[in-house]
């Protein structure tokens, strides 16, 4: 958002916290890329994901998977106690945009895609097997 504020460029995309906040850097909205993908699609939009190789075995993925849904649920009980890294990385450091951009990302599909989170994955793995991003012989997505 400097880059545009300041004139060095013409577009960009607006992510994370700027997701909130580009309006009060006096800067116009050309497409939204979320509601673009969410009405050709008819499914919400995979944001990010933590992935893990198959070859590290059942019970590797499956601790892992413990650690980050523990940590995850830990955050979320005790929002404060997050605040401090938060700052470290945020973009804007208003509580209220960061929190907006956390109950975005972080919510109940977070721990549990359920049917209709499901769905965006695949929706998304097969956009990026026609798009020729993912390679047409590799294995689809699992969700653990």
């Amino acid at each position: 958002m400097p880059a545009l504020e300041s004139g060095d460029a013409d577009f960009g995309v607006c992510i994370h916290e700027g997701r909130f906040t580009w309006r009060a850097h006096g800067l116009s909205l050309v497409e939204d890329l979320g509601t673009v993908w969410e009405e050709a699609t008819r499914a919400p939009l995979p944001l990010g994901g933590i992935l893990a190789r198959h070859a590290l075995g059942a019970d590797t993925i499956a601790a892992a998977t413990a650690v980050i849904r523990d940590s995850l649920a830990h955050g979320r009980r005790h929002r404060e106690e997050t605040v401090p890294t938060m700052r470290r990385y945020a973009q804007e450091l208003s509580d209220d945009v960061m929190f907006q951009h956390v109950d975005l990302y972080v919510n109940d599909w977070t721990t549990n895609l359920g049917g209709t989170g499901r769905t965006a994955l695949e929706t998304l793995d097969r956009q990026a097997r026609r798009a020729g991003v993912a390679s047409a012989g590799a294995p689809p997505l699992r969700v653990y």
